[in-house]
């Protein structure tokens, strides 16, 4: 008998949902060309970021922009941000701080990181740069390569138009192998348009040939598949991930008695409305018939909306389960091994 590993997800606010990146890019002078200060011929894409890519946490660049309504003016312009001795205009190609969006900046060679300490391996700014960012973000899963029986099963959307409104969800199911049990075990994203790729998850349905069949192509369903059956989340991607890796001793079954189908949806960000956008960003699946000892499984709880009252520095939302409701509702699915939060870019602090 096969026991199941229970990860909690707690969703504490969908609020409004933040920018990409990349539309960032252009609100600050050389923003699509800012080098990456420790990989050669590595551009990093999320400046305000802490994480090349972009999402998560910010940098202290990122934390001014933030601090100045994110926009780049005279202030931005003239602090210096990674304490490096060089002000966020001198690094950014704008020494004399008269860009404007959509404009050419005065250098666009000779770039440096305005939220990265530079040189980085400086005693000076060794002391400055508080977290690791010479670590490589490719994907790596040593579960891959343990065994020879890893196959691989992509989920990419064709060619798709992404409305001009500036937040899209949409969905569609795939077949998955059902000739008998298999665990997947990983993911890893396909990026097609950075520029408006938010979020990815996708869905595990339980059911037969009809399951999911209103999502047969890409097409809007709103933040959650209209059918029940298939509302239970397994992968998911955000910016800056690289991919997924499940522990060693669980997977998540697909096939005849596990999940029968998978719904891929998107999340596109569009904050200028733009009419010219296409997408056709996936992901692959890594699966085994080499079932592991553990069926995983995601629940997903907490409030999508959250009312926070005007004018306040900060406010602060806390929510409790007593222990009998947390037996109840994990009675028979086995042990909770991890729990997380989701703010979901509306947040200052969290904690569970």
């Amino acid at each position: 008998m096969y026991q199941y590993t229970v990860l909690i997800f707690v969703v504490l606010c969908f609020l409004r949902l933040g920018d990409g990146f990349q539309f960032y890019q252009g609100q600050i002078p050389n923003g699509d060309k800012v080098p990456h200060p420790c990989k050669e011929n590595y551009i990093w894409n999320g400046v305000g970021h802490r994480n090349s890519e972009g999402g998560g946490n910010r940098n202290p660049f990122g934390e001014d922009f933030e601090a100045n309504d994110k926009k780049w003016d005279n202030v931005l312009c003239t602090k210096d941000s990674d304490n490096d001795g060089m002000t966020n205009g001198q690094e950014l190609g704008d020494p004399s701080c008269v860009w404007t969006p959509g404009s050419q900046a005065n250098r666009t060679t000779g770039l440096t990181h305005p939220g990265v300490c530079e040189p980085w391996n400086s005693p000076q700014c060794m002391g400055q740069n508080q977290w690791e960012f010479c670590d490589g973000t490719e994907f790596e899963c040593l579960a891959l390569n343990a065994t020879e029986d890893v196959r691989t099963l992509t989920l990419q959307y064709n060619n798709t138009k992404v409305p001009a409104q500036e937040t899209n969800y949409f969905c569609q199911t795939f077949d998955i192998p059902t000739d008998q049990d298999y665990h997947m075990i990983a993911s890893k994203p396909i990026i097609n348009n950075t520029a408006v790729m938010h979020h990815t998850i996708v869905f595990g349905c339980i059911g037969g040939d009809d399951v999911g069949s209103m999502y047969r192509e890409a097409v809007p369903c709103g933040m959650r598949p209209a059918d029940m059956r298939c509302a239970q989340i397994i992968f998911i991607w955000a910016l800056g991930s690289p991919g997924q890796c499940e522990n060693e001793k669980m997977g998540f079954r697909i096939g005849k008695t596990g999940f029968s189908k998978l719904i891929l949806q998107h999340h596109w960000n569009n904050p200028e409305l733009r009419n010219d956008y296409y997408d056709s960003s996936g992901m692959v699946i890594y699966y085994t018939p080499n079932l592991r000892p553990n069926d995983g499984g995601i629940m997903t709880i907490g409030q999508e909306r959250l009312s926070i009252p005007p004018r306040v520095p900060l406010h602060t939302a806390t929510s409790k389960m007593s222990k009998a409701c947390t037996y109840s509702i994990t009675k028979g699915v086995g042990p909770l091994t991890m729990v997380g939060s989701l703010l979901h870019m509306v947040d200052k602090t969290g904690a569970v």
